[in-house]
Order: C-alpha cells, then structure tokens, then sequence
C-alpha cells in the first residue's frame, strides 16, 4: 500500500491496509511500517486518558500498545474485523484490592469521565476462565481499553498468560496447549493443568462473591434501624470475615507460586 509513515490515515485507509496485512504473508514492508506509525498514534492519547484517571484519584494504571505482529494476529484469526475497530491497541490496566462493588463503581466513574463505547463485563461472563471489567473508550479519536481487576483477577490472569506465552497462545482461545498430552509436575497433562487453572477461575469468582456480599452486609450496620436486627450475623460475620480474607491471600500466594514455577 502506498501509505506515507507519520500521515493521518482514514477510516478507508485503514481498512485496506488491515485487509492488505491479513492476505499478505509475511507482510509487506510497507505495511508494518504503515501499521506501527499508526500504532503509535495511540501514545498520546493513552497518556492523556492516563492522567485523566490518576487524577480522578482512582490509582496510577500501567500502559501498553500491542505490538504490531500481536495485531496482525488478531487480525488474521477474526477475518471480518477491520483495523479501525480493534478496540485493544492502546490499553491501560488498573489493578487494586477491592470488591466487585468497589470495581463497579470505577467503571461507572470512568463513565463519567472519558467517552465510553463499550463495557464488557468478564465477571459476569467469564472468557475461557478470565475474569475482569473492560472499558472501552475513545479519546483524542482513538479507541483504548482500559482493563479494570481485582488483585485475583490480575494474578489469575498473569498465570494464564505466561502458559500462554510457554505452551501456545491458543489457549487463550479455547484451544489445547501445544504438547496437549506432555506430562507436567505433579504428574498431569498439559491439557489437564490448563483445564485446573480455569476451574481455578471458577474459585476465584466464588470466593470474590462471598467477599463482596460479606462487605455489603457490614455496612448496613451505619443505616439507622438495621443494626439491632443484623447484630448478631454481623458478630460470626468477624469470623467469616477472616477466613475469607485468610482464602483469598492463600489463593493469591498460590497463584504466585504456580507463575514463578514457569519461569
């Protein structure tokens, strides 16, 4: 395609240079330069919605553009998908220790904030195991996802993601790791262990359930004529709580330890 590198493409442009990078393989010269010039577009408004959210006060995301071969991947597995409309070139991600509550409510911020295209709810419909709150919005005219989890979430979603890295990034689209019937401590197949992670997931969104209906219940002790009648499940409520809290650091811990055993 005869693009000039740095040039502000169309929407048609960009169209065909999607099509042309999705036919073409390897790639044509040009087009890898065309797409990074056009990948990079993106710094300056993921930086600016950044700040937006660091100074709203609701924590400081990281921030990454997909790599261009990533993108040329995405394409090819989903034939009808313009460029234009990949929603993840840009992307930041905000983890923190919270409720699901507590996660919703800075999705609804965030809503207030930026121009929001979509939100995809990956709690409520979890994608092959992963669990998280995504929104998508455009700034300065470029889309950016922004990637809202729990510290489970976040750590479940690393594990994933370096089996991904190790045994083929197919999984993460719901097809058998490379090697599927390789053995692997403590004595599994490799199908069997990515099978265990995801029904690890499944743990994972039980446990954050619980913990986020136990945090609604111990607040309605502030509302005036709830107290008298809730006293006595908010007292063996002390002890649910910690050992919630005692389940979700030994889920954490182990989600670490599986992660640093591939490396």
């Amino acid at each position: 395609m005869a693009l000039t590198a740095g040039a502000k493409l169309s929407r048609s442009q960009l169209a065909r240079l999607g099509d042309s990078l999705r036919a073409v393989n390897p790639p044509r010269a040009e087009d890898l330069v065309a797409l990074a010039s056009w990948r990079d577009d993106h710094q300056e408004a993921l930086r600016r919605a950044k700040e937006l959210i660091v100074g709203a006060g609701l924590g400081s995301p990281t921030e990454r553009l997909k790599n261009t071969y990533t993108i040329i991947e995405k394409l090819r597995r989903e034939a009808t998908l313009p460029l234009y409309a990949i929603r993840d070139i840009a992307g930041l991600r905000l983890v923190k220790d919270m409720t699901l509550d507590e996660q919703d409510a800075i999705v609804a911020q965030l809503k207030t904030m930026l121009t929001v295209t979509k939100i995809v709810d990956r709690c409520a419909k979890p994608n092959n195991g992963y669990r998280a709150k995504h929104t998508i919005v455009r700034k300065d005219g470029y889309l950016i996802e922004i990637q809202v989890r729990t510290v489970l979430q976040d750590e479940w979603a690393q594990l994933f993601e370096r089996l991904g890295d190790q045994w083929g990034r197919g999984i993460r689209y719901a097809l058998p790791p490379e090697q599927p019937d390789a053995l692997v401590p403590p004595g599994v197949t490799r199908r069997e262990y990515v099978d265990s992670i995801k029904a690890f997931s499944q743990d994972i969104g039980n446990l954050e359930r619980l913990l986020n209906d136990e945090a609604r219940l111990t607040r309605k002790k502030g509302l005036w004529g709830l107290w008298a009648r809730i006293r006595r499940a908010l007292m063996s409520l002390g002890k649910s709580h910690r050992r919630l809290l005692r389940a979700k650091e030994r889920m954490i811990s182990r989600l670490k330890d599986l992660r640093m055993g591939l490396q």
